[in-house]
Formats: C-alpha cells, sequence, structure tokens
C-alpha cells in the first residue's frame, strides 16, 4: 500500500557530506568569495533534489521542453536556492558584459582622442 504521505514531504535536504564534496570541488581552485561559495551550496542542493527525484521517479534523463519534473516536488530551501542561482545567473551575465565593455569602451575614446589619426576619425 502506497505511503500516504506525498513525495515532497518524504524528501530531506542534502546530506552534509554531499554538499562539502561539492565544495571541496570549488575550493581547490583558490578560496572562493562568499557570494560564490553560496551559489555553489545552492547549485549542491538543487542537484541533489535532481538526483534524489530521479531516484525515487525512475526519470530516464527527461528531456522534455519546459521546466524539469523536479521542480514541482521541491523542498521551501530548494526553491529558495533556485532563487539565489537564478538571480547570480542575470548578475554574473551583467558583470561579464561589463567587463568586457569597459576596455573596450577606453580603447574607443583613446582612439576618438588620438592626434595621430585623420581627422574624420576624431571626436571632436
Amino acid at each position: 500500500m502506497p505511503s500516504p504521505v506525498p513525495q515532497a514531504l518524504r524528501r530531506q535536504p542534502a546530506s552534509p557530506s554531499f554538499v562539502a564534496r561539492r565544495l571541496a570541488c570549488i575550493a581547490c581552485r583558490g578560496a572562493p568569495s562568499r557570494c560564490l561559495w553560496l551559489v555553489e551550496t545552492c547549485r549542491a542542493e538543487l542537484e541533489w533534489a535532481v538526483a534524489e527525484w530521479r531516484l525515487h521517479a525512475g526519470d530516464p534523463e527527461d528531456s522534455s521542453p519546459g521546466p524539469h519534473p523536479s521542480e514541482e516536488g521541491r523542498l521551501p530551501h530548494e526553491r529558495a536556492a533556485a532563487r539565489v542561482v537564478n538571480c547570480h545567473l542575470h548578475l554574473d551575465v551583467a558583470q561579464w558584459r561589463l567587463a568586457e565593455l569597459v576596455p573596450r569602451l577606453r580603447r574607443q575614446r583613446a582612439a576618438a582622442l588620438d592626434d595621430g589619426r585623420p581627422e574624420s576619425h576624431r571626436l571632436y
């Protein structure tokens, strides 16, 4: 007879040893920042959730469009972890673009003010 307790309530958070192993992987690349440490801890929780869902549901690498079926049964702290990872991804892309564009803008400004260039290529 199936258990009357829903599947999500029987799930457990990631074991401390699993998270520690996951964080040890990023620690070997140097001391991570507190932000990176938090994001990687959240990613470890989400990986645990998907792996546990596959264990219970027998998921053979679901490739259907849309959210992964395991998202529906996430525990509250896993939902919060997903939000943290999502925010980090958006901020990471913005930081990467800024880091890429600032040197380019400086080169353009220097080129626009260069007296060695023809008059048509200068700023003023």
